[in-house]
């Protein structure tokens, strides 16, 4: 008897440490019991030992009905069916419950309608009457409380969510607990009207299980029921209820045992051996109670000199927490902030922690190039960094640079639950080092680069890892032209632009001014009111230019752009970027004279090829038909003097045809000169060139009848464009010339016309000889130029095509050939459309 109360006092003392918690080990426990007590009388009755349901002769036994029941409950309390979660078993549960309790309540009815369970007749037939009921038949006291407990378990169950949960069914375990006490107090004091009667015959061992049961019933019910927070705490009530309930429901059961003991086995008078152990208990009690009250309040004093310890240390730790120099800070797994200190805030340009913790750290703070992921793998895997450099976004987008040491917390099944962390601002310093790590890598670039725009490229990648610059690019000032190009140019929405005069342009004002600038929306607006710039391309609400000079000289503008946000770039990046200005300026300027000497290389060689072309034309080419001039001449005068007319004309046909050779060598030749020497005027004006295509065709339709070569036209109506009439006339001629020289007697060749959304295409095809393909790229080359003779050996320098290029080329469009040996050749240009 005394153990199942040192278990009511366990399991008491218990709910201190599972404040917060369910208590599924002690009611596990109390249904092991439950179950041990059914099984034990089951066995009993169905053997027909008495002592195993009764613990005494004289005793009341246990009835089998109420021994199945009792298994049943030990086993819902053994399993946690009773635990809404647990759905597996929620019906089977449900379904127990309610046959229990119905059982339950037909048996307390039969009381009144003075009728017996016919269940139980068919299940147990045994009669035999010791009261109204027969022994083995569940009494109506017991059905009562075994529905109560059903409902209980079934509430349980059925309204977890229901804030009244708790307080009905610990309301209920309280009654059924109540009710087996009270039964064991009348076989502990030799009481039967508090265990027998007409209504009540409660067996021992079914009254244990109903104080088990109802103290279960109160455990499920959890810490937040009615009666258990009294319980529980570190107030003086909740530890005075701990400790001396329990020691006063033992004293009173123990003296109820050993007054029927002492009584029975020493025949002591009944009333004197009660007030005896009443006297004596009392004492021991008062003792009892005084020391255990003592010790309370020694525990409480203790405790409150603790928790004037733990506030002094939480005072000291929140005057370190709000004081300190470095920033601190507690986030979740997932980058919530959970907590950061006043430095941490100011930090991060934030007035307080509340707006602070609207963002999150995974998604919002950090650089884009900074991997936050290997951060999270070696905290995880190591549950700890120390120093580590990372970089953090403010709340203006600016870049804080901070040296990093943070360490995980997991709980007691080892998941994550926070990291805890210091970081200290290191973006000073951190700035120096990456200034001198740029400087240096611009001061290399010179020596690594190909090109002016490849050295941008490299400066542009440079600066990304100090200051935004997603828009970047450089605008540098012609002085001969007046105008600004843009050799580099990165813009999410504008494309570079042709070189451009940007009189009242941002970049024009900074150029001018010389003096480097940050321009927002407001700055922007007030200098515009002034008339002194005006908007050109996209908005930007953050824009910075930055002057580019040499010694007094300033070459451009540097420019970077922010579409989003306003306030990206401060002082501190202008600052910075004039310190680097002048070195950024003094590298464009090395490589722009770099490729400048380059093309003055390529200009010259390029002169001397035109020099050789032009004394190797004179000395063979133009040389060549005028020796046929010559020579066949003095045949014609030796003939015509010795009155041998026979063979005059076909050496006056070639005379002929030789000095329209030399001819059209000379206009090429002097048309060429000029256009090299700058002396060739471009006038264009609105041209009609179907008129010019006409036009060479006719000139050259005695050339193409001769070698009786047909020329087709497709053209449209009228295609007006605004060119030089002169020179298109012999880029068609030159053309068509080619074309017939290089067709197979009884050809064909097709100039054709095709109007285009904004230039004109002209094409003259031919079926003729064709061009092998390593000629093709020699074609229009001056220093490399290809000759060939014609299909009747005609002659040619390769001059004419040439000509057509830079002719076309003057007109800002292209030409180009498509060829296939013994297929024929097509040549194509393509000039501008555009009509003043």
């Amino acid at each position: 008897m005394s153990s199942i109360f040192r278990q009511a006092e366990y399991f008491m003392n218990n709910f201190k440490t599972n404040q917060g918690h369910d208590y599924s080990k002690v009611i596990f426990w109390y249904g092991c019991v439950l179950l041990f007590l059914g099984v034990l009388a089951f066995v009993g009755w169905f053997f027909g030992i008495t002592l195993l349901s009764s613990f005494r002769n004289d005793y009341i036994p246990m009835a089998p009905a109420t021994a199945l029941s009792t298994m049943a409950f030990g086993i819902i309390l053994i399993s946690g069916a009773y635990n809404p979660v647990k759905t597996r078993y929620k019906w089977y549960t449900i379904a127990v419950s309610i046959f229990l309790s119905l059982y339950g309540f037909i048996t307390f009815l039969g009381f009144f309608w003075n009728s017996d369970n016919f269940l139980e007749n068919i299940l147990f037939p045994d009669t035999s009457i010791g009261s109204q009921f027969p022994n083995n038949h569940m009494s109506p006291y017991t059905g009562l409380l075994f529905l109560l407990c059903g409902i209980a378990i079934i509430i349980n169950i059925l309204f977890a969510g229901r804030k009244s949960r708790s307080n009905i069914i610990s309301t209920l375990g309280l009654i059924v607990a109540f009710a087996g006490f009270v039964a064991v107090l009348g076989y502990s004091f030799g009481t039967p009207f508090l265990y027998g009667g007409r209504i009540i015959p409660l067996a021992i061992p079914t009254s244990i299980s109903f104080l088990l049961l109802g103290i279960a019933l109160i455990g499920l019910a959890g810490p937040k029921s009615i009666y258990l927070r009294q319980f529980i705490g570190r107030s003086p009530r909740a530890r005075i209820l701990r400790a001396i309930l329990p020691v006063v429901l033992s004293v009173i059961i123990l003296e109820g045992l050993l007054n029927i003991i002492l009584a029975d086995d020493l025949h002591i008078n009944p009333a004197l051996l009660l007030s005896s152990l009443t006297i004596f208990f009392s004492l021991v009690t008062t003792l009892v109670v005084i020391r255990l009250t003592k010790n309370i309040f020694q525990c409480v004093e203790k405790a409150e000199r603790e928790i004037e310890t733990l506030r002094e240390s939480e005072e000291r730790f929140r005057s370190i927490f709000i004081n300190s120099t470095i920033g601190i800070y507690r986030t979740s797994p997932d980058g919530r902030i959970l907590m950061a200190n006043p430095t941490l805030v100011e930090m991060l340009g934030y007035e307080n922690f509340e707006e602070l913790k609207k963002r999150n750290l995974k998604n919002d703070y950090y650089d884009p190039e900074y991997q936050r992921s290997d951060f999270i793998r070696k905290i995880e895997k190591d549950g700890e960094v120390k120093g580590l450099e990372s970089a953090w976004k403010r709340v203006d987008n600016s870049i804080l640079y901070v040296r990093e040491s943070a360490r995980v917390f997991r709980d007691s099944e080892g998941r994550i639950q926070y990291f805890e962390g210091m970081v200290e601002d290191i973006t000073e310093s951190k700035k120096r080092e990456l200034e001198m790590q740029i400087q240096s890598e611009i001061g290399h670039s010179v020596s690594t680069t190909s090109n002016l725009t490849e050295l941008m490229e490299l400066i542009h990648h440079s600066l990304r890892k100090v200051v935004y610059a997603e828009n970047c690019f450089f605008a540098l000032y012609d002085e001969n032209t007046g105008l600004f190009s843009f050799p580099y140019y990165v813009d999410q929405f504008d494309v570079a632009p042709q070189p451009l005069a940007l009189s009242k342009s941002c970049i024009s004002y900074v150029f001018h001014s010389g003096k480097s600038l940050i321009i927002t929306p407001q700055v922007f607006q007030q200098l515009k009111d002034q008339n002194k710039i005006e908007l050109i391309g996209s908005v930007a609400p953050s824009w910075i230019g930055v002057v580019l000079q040499i010694s007094s000289r300033i070459i451009g503008v540097l420019v970077l752009q922010h579409y989003q946000e306003e306030n990206i770039y401060q002082e501190e990046h202008l600052s910075f970027l004039d310190s680097i200005a002048s070195q950024i300026a003094n590298v464009i300027e090395s490589r722009r004279a770099n490729e400048a000497l380059k093309k003055s290389e390529a200009e010259l060689r390029e002169s001397n090829a035109t020099k050789d072309k032009f004394f190797s034309i004179i000395s063979h080419d133009l040389k060549s038909p005028f020796n046929s001039i010559v020579g066949f001449s003095s045949i014609l005068e030796q003939q015509v003097r010795e009155k041998n007319l026979e063979d005059i004309e076909e050496y006056a046909k070639i005379i002929q045809n030789s000095s329209q050779r030399a001819l059209d060598l000379l206009s090429n030749l002097l048309e060429w000169s000029r256009s090299q020497t700058g002396r060739m005027a471009f006038n264009p004006e609105n041209t009609e060139i179907v008129t010019l295509i006409t036009d060479a065709t006719e000139i050259l339709g005695d050339a193409a009848l001769h070698k009786s070569i047909t020329i087709t036209k497709k053209l449209p109506q009228s295609v007006i464009v605004f060119a030089d009439k002169e020179m298109i006339g012999s880029i068609l001629r030159n053309l068509i010339s080619n074309a017939i020289k290089f067709t197979n007697p009884g050809g064909s060749i097709v100039v054709s016309a095709e109007q285009l959304e904004q230039d004109l295409k002209v094409s003259v095809s031919d079926n003729g000889v064709g061009i092998q393909t390593d000629v093709l790229s020699k074609l229009f080359r001056l220093d490399e130029s290809y000759s060939n003779k014609g299909t009747q050996n005609e002659m040619g320098t390769g001059l004419g095509l040439i000509l057509c290029k830079e002719f076309i080329e003057r007109h800002g469009g292209k030409i180009w050939v498509e060829s296939k040996v013994g297929k024929g050749s097509k040549f194509s240009f393509m000039i501008p459309k555009k009509i003043d």
